[in-house]
């Protein structure tokens, strides 16, 4: 009888486990498919919507491992923006001015690598973040929305951020970023 009590102790232990979180799941995968990639490049078209109008801006996009992101734009107008972990560099031609930033502790630079190397640990304190399936597209099946925690939304760098990514690599090919002013399409 002893046995049989370890038995059914064994099985009530299983059967009361954790449910398995699929977010954690997900960036499980998502760390998996990212481990490989050294560096990505890409071109960009951006569009950002304030009210009836809109403007657009087209330029290409280089990430780097460690924490190097590279954007430069060409249209409407040069501009080149370097961030080095947590140092912003932008340089804008027309004035011939270098701007240098700190990013210390402003978890929207942990945003910004986000979608390239999937660095959870700053990311899970500062916004609630969740999953959601694209339908209407076929070389996409995921999609992360990102929220801050913050209740005052005009402070706030963004109200949200929805990365939608490419099944096979879950690299993003389509970023929306909702403001309190505009919204914008990458």
């Amino acid at each position: 009888s002893g046995l049989i009590l370890c038995i059914i102790a064994a099985l009530g232990a299983v059967t009361e486990a954790e449910p398995v979180n699929p977010l954690d799941t997900f960036f499980e995968e998502f760390a998996a498919k990212r481990a490989p990639i050294h560096h990505v490049s890409a071109t960009f078209k951006e569009t950002a919507f304030v009210g009836d109008d809109f403007f657009e801006t087209e330029g290409k996009v280089l990430f780097v491992r460690p924490r190097r992101l590279l954007r430069q734009t060409v249209k409407p107008e040069p501009s080149s923006i370097l961030i080095d972990d947590r140092t912003l560099y932008q340089y804008e031609p027309e004035v011939l001015q270098l701007v240098v930033e700190e990013l210390e502790d402003r978890p929207e630079a942990d945003l910004l690598f986000f979608g390239f190397d999937g660095n959870l640990s700053t990311l899970k304190d500062s916004y609630d973040i969740s999953l959601f399936l694209v339908k209407d597209d076929p070389e996409a099946g995921q999609g992360v929305l990102i929220k801050p925690f913050t209740e005052d939304v005009v402070d706030a760098p963004f109200i949200e951020v929805n990365l939608y990514l490419r099944t096979k690599d879950y690299l993003p090919y389509r970023i929306e970023i909702g403001r309190a002013s505009c919204r914008e399409r990458v």
